[in-house]
């Protein structure tokens, strides 16, 4: 299992994105069933909130949502001990509380937390689970 943040989901949908061929290959490996995204629900609204930003055509929006729900990731919600978590980790580091969403996860659950965005990655720089989505493996 691994966490995928929103800047990698978000590869799936916008076709000009680099890397996006590995965010892929992540999708896939989810899809049958060889290492599956775990993803905190706010996912799926950091989703609802940029594709509008980047396409033009509503119903692309749409699609684009709706192609992401079908790959059936697991989404997980938190309880007060981790939200307490997510505060701890976003001082610490100086992230969001969105993005500490995603490290306290990757935490709970022992896995590896993948992320596209540079800044993040510069933030959390010698955690050894964190990785860049290049740094995938491919199979």
């Amino acid at each position: 299992m691994i966490v995928a943040d929103a800047s990698v989901v978000l590869k799936w949908i916008l076709f000009d994105e680099e890397d996006r061929d590995k965010a892929i290959i992540l999708r896939q490996r989810h899809i049958l069933g060889q290492d599956l995204i775990a993803v905190p629900d706010l996912l799926l609204y950091e989703v609802a909130n940029v594709l509008p930003l980047k396409l033009d055509d509503l119903q692309q929006v749409l699609e684009g949502l709706q192609e992401i729900c079908e790959v059936d990731l697991h989404v997980h919600g938190f309880e007060f001990h981790e939200l307490a978590r997510v505060v701890e980790l976003a001082r610490h580091y100086r992230i969001s509380g969105y993005d500490a969403c995603y490290l306290v996860l990757s935490q709970a659950l022992r896995c590896p937390f993948v992320t596209a965005d540079e800044k993040l990655l510069e933030r959390l720089k010698g955690i050894p689970h964190v990785m860049h989505l290049t740094h995938v493996k491919k199979a």
